[in-house]
């Protein structure tokens, strides 16, 4: 079978220690007087680090041949939270959650109806929330793009909300959307949203010389 890229995470890589954490890149600096200035220098982007139990051999044979894969960068994968998949207020999952409105099965995907950069609308016509579906402070949304190989990328609620009974949320999110690149009718993600990441060239790590040893590497998020 061909691979596709952005390859998804291995099965191999699970009971890990993981971080997915957003970066800001700038410069904050303080004058001589105690006033302090900050500047941002590019958009903020997201890390995601792992750090896996020790594996034998074999395994983190076939975890570097994914990561290798990728030569150097050149390729992606994608990620999600493995910490907080799920929305914080239904860590089981929201899948035997029903639609608000039209009713039918939550498969954990609604439709875009809005986003002034960063409150999002989310539930409408083709995909809406369960009714009255929480978002708490700290959960994750992804949104997919209509092109013709999507483009994924990760926003963090800042403030709790409620869908209303229709199931339909005005959501605040950061940073804010890329609206050249994302668009109403898109597809809005809750459960386990991923990103697409470039792996950190000089980031693996992996003692072949012990019977089991842990094995790390990490990515930044890419969004074009």
């Amino acid at each position: 079978m061909a691979i596709t890229f952005p390859r998804s995470l291995p099965a191999i890589v699970k009971g890990v220690t993981s971080r997915f954490e957003l970066v800001f890149p700038g410069s904050t600096v303080r004058s001589a007087g105690g006033a302090v200035f900050s500047t941002g220098l590019a958009d903020a982007y997201w890390k995601f680090s792992v750090t896996t139990p020790p594996l034998p051999e074999a395994d983190a044979a076939e975890l570097q041949a994914w990561w290798e894969s990728m030569s150097g960068g050149q390729k992606s994968f994608l990620a999600h939270d493995l910490r907080n998949p799920e929305p914080l207020a239904y860590p089981n999952g929201v899948t035997s959650m029903v639609r608000g409105t039209t009713g039918g099965a939550f498969d954990g995907t609604a439709i875009v109806a809005a986003f002034p950069s960063t409150r999002i609308t989310v539930g409408g016509a083709g995909g809406y929330l369960p009714a009255s579906f929480q978002f708490k402070a700290g959960d994750k949304i992804g949104l997919v793009s209509a092109h013709s190989t999507p483009r994924r990328f990760t926003y963090r609620v800042v403030e709790s909300v409620n869908a209303n009974a229709a199931g339909v949320a005005q959501v605040e999110v950061w940073p804010p959307v890329k609206q050249n690149i994302f668009a109403v009718g898109n597809i809005a993600v809750v459960s386990k949203p991923v990103c697409e990441f470039v792996p950190e060239r000089e980031s693996w790590s992996y003692a072949p010389e012990l019977v089991a040893s842990p094995v790390t590497f990490s990515g930044i998020s890419r969004l074009y």
